[in-house]
């Protein structure tokens, strides 16, 4: 039962992060989908770190990138959309987090 409320809780992490994207990018490309898989696979290789989530490491992203054979243009689209999705969902934990101290 744990281990589904974990599931849930990264999906729905997952969920309030693309949210986010579609909210702040007018178009999203056909093949968006493909960074959104990316994000949900390597949003577990976060190192927890003291104070939380530590950031998906880039060789992590670029690891990714070369088991789909991605070409160096396309791991760096790939590194930039998958750090800026973390990036926001790091950002969203912490606040949350400072609100539940504050309560």
């Amino acid at each position: 039962m744990m281990g589904e409320d974990l599931l849930s809780s990264n999906e729905k992490r997952v969920q309030r992060a693309q949210r986010w994207f579609l909210e702040n990018h007018k178009e999203v490309p056909q093949y968006a989908d493909f960074y959104w898989q990316a994000f949900r696979r390597l949003h577990t290789e976060r190192p927890m770190v003291m104070g939380g989530l530590g950031a998906i490491p880039i060789t992590k992203i670029l690891e990714y990138a070369r088991h789909y054979g991605l070409t160096d243009n396309e791991a760096a689209a790939l590194s930039t959309i998958v750090m800026s999705l973390d990036g926001h969902e790091r950002t969203a934990l912490a606040d949350r987090a400072t609100r539940a101290k504050v309560k």
